[in-house]
Order: structure tokens, then sequence, then C-alpha cells
């Protein structure tokens, strides 16, 4: 059972200052990671696929030439799998094959439709 990669979120100690009438520290409370702990459950936590190699695949594929296509792809594919591995909930060892991915997407995605405004405009 894995029960580290599961969090709940609770209310802290009672500091005599009340937050029902303040919104904003009971959401500025309920945000911060201090106030998250690991829940026992009988079930174990499905990890996603981070999906590295396709990322980066893709982000190297869209710098050789397919950028209005591939390079979006890229970067969603990429930004989708660090969430989810910044939250615990995929494999952490692919994060430098998603960044490096998503960051060629990025670059050929802006690239791409610079060149795209370019021949558009006549320069």
């Amino acid at each position: 059972m894995n029960v580290e990669n599961q969090v709940e979120p609770y209310e802290p100690e009672d500091d005599g200052s009340s937050s029902a009438g303040n919104p904003e520290k009971s959401a500025k409370r309920w945000r911060h990671a201090r106030y998250y702990r690991p829940v026992p459950s009988e079930s174990p936590v499905r990890m996603r696929p981070a999906r590295g190699e396709t990322i980066l695949t893709l982000g190297i594929l869209s710098l050789l030439g397919f950028g209005l296509i591939l390079g979006p792809i890229a970067w969603i594919m990429g930004t989708t799998s660090l969430f989810f591995i910044d939250r615990g909930r995929s494999d952490p060892d692919q994060r430098n094959l998603v960044v490096a991915g998503r960051i060629c997407g990025v670059i050929s995605t802006i690239g791409s439709y610079l060149l795209l405004a370019c021949i558009a405009s006549g320069i």
C-alpha cells in the first residue's frame, strides 16, 4: 500500500483568529503545502506515464521542420506531464526528457509562427 503520494487537506490548530469571515485567509490556508498530510488508502495510487521519450521526439521533430503541427503538441503534452510529475502522479525520472521536449516545442512553435508572419507580410 503506497500512502506517501496521497494527500488530504486539513485545518491546522486554531490560533485564536477566525478565518470564517475572511475568505482570503481561508483560501490561503488550504493552498499552503504544509497543510497536507498522507492519507491511508486501500488502493495504491495509480501513476500516469510521463511520456518523456514521446515528448522529446515530438520536440526534436518540430525543430526539424514540422513546427506548426508538432511544436504545440510537444508544448501541451510537456506542460501536462510536468503538472503530474510535480504532484507526484508521474515518474520523476522522466522530468529532464519532458522539459527538453517541451522547450524544443516552445522554440519551434514560436519560430514557425514568426516565420509564417514574416512570409505573410512579405518581409
